[in-house]
């Protein structure tokens, strides 16, 4: 975990933090430099994987990354390291080369591609087992990446520009929970499961306020949400969503993004079996059965 006093010198206006127990994080912080990353002409890539076997291939996506094929490199190195979202053994090896070329571009597009994979590494629910020494590497480039994504934070002129900036934050901070849930405010409506009659349900911003919907175009069997606004200065401000508001304060969709952890704060009444539960709660359990 990255100590809170690290966050706020990156100039993110943030409530303090206690320290959690590096027990309850998936990765533990070190100060450290990149010392030696894997030479892309190294052998030891192929005894790496990936999601399609040896990782030999990866260092040749990585160069393409700075030619005109780069969209095509970053569909090949998503699509083989982190496959459906689950990150390899090569993933923690190719983190510093990311942050590398991420530190030499203009945020808006790093935000975009960089720290995007880099977050998504970071907060794979199926951690990737590497050599202690990639390992080492990858954990100390994830310390040099927090000035970059408090830099994509303040940078964020779009909710969906915030959400990914504090998905990666969050997931530097060791909240991956939070990571995963909130990435469903970059979308226009968000799913979610009941967890009473396991029905999915549909949440949608309406003129008239948010409703749950049994399914696209039900409106006739929807219900009214109630959001409940998080405080920037909680009593328990460690709470995920407080921390996630303390961070939301001084950018520019900051309404709108507190409007939508807000609804993720909100209690819903099934449309289809009428129980009431908390979406975040239920969000936070159903991720924990995939974990």
């Amino acid at each position: 975990m990255l100590p809170n006093k690290a966050l706020q010198q990156t100039g993110v206006s943030v409530a303090p933090l206690p320290l959690v127990p590096a027990a309850e994080h998936r990765y533990v912080m070190r100060s450290c430099r990149l010392r030696a990353m894997i030479p892309l002409d190294s052998p030891r890539w192929s005894s790496l994987r990936h999601a399609f076997g040896p990782a030999g291939d990866v260092p040749s996506m990585l160069l393409r990354l700075n030619t005109p094929e780069a969209d095509g490199a970053w569909d090949d190195l998503f699509g083989a390291v982190l496959h459906q979202g689950t990150a390899s053994s090569s993933a923690h090896a190719v983190v510093p080369y990311i942050l590398e070329l991420a530190e030499k571009t203009d945020i808006r597009v790093a935000s975009e591609k960089h720290l995007f994979f880099i977050g998504m590494v970071a907060r794979s629910l199926t951690p990737a087992e590497s050599p202690p020494d990639v390992f080492d590497e990858y954990l100390a480039a994830l310390e040099r990446t927090l000035p970059l994504a408090a830099a994509s934070l303040h940078a964020a002129s779009t909710v969906v520009e915030a959400v990914y900036a504090i998905q990666l934050l969050a997931s530097l901070d060791g909240r991956t929970a939070l990571a995963h849930v909130i990435e469903r405010l970059a979308d226009q409506g968000a799913e979610f499961s009941c967890p009473a009659c396991r029905g999915w349900i549909l949440v949608e911003q309406e003129p008239q306020g948010w409703r749950a919907f049994p399914g696209p175009g039900a409106a006739e069997r929807s219900t009214i949400l109630a959001p409940r606004p998080i405080p920037a200065s909680p009593r328990n401000p460690s709470a995920d969503l407080s921390w996630a508001a303390a961070l939301a304060q001084d950018i520019g969709p900051r309404d709108d993004l507190l409007e939508g952890l807000a609804v993720l704060n909100a209690h819903c009444t099934c449309p289809l079996c009428a129980h009431t539960f908390s979406i975040y709660d239920d969000a936070l359990a159903l991720l924990e059965q995939l974990d």
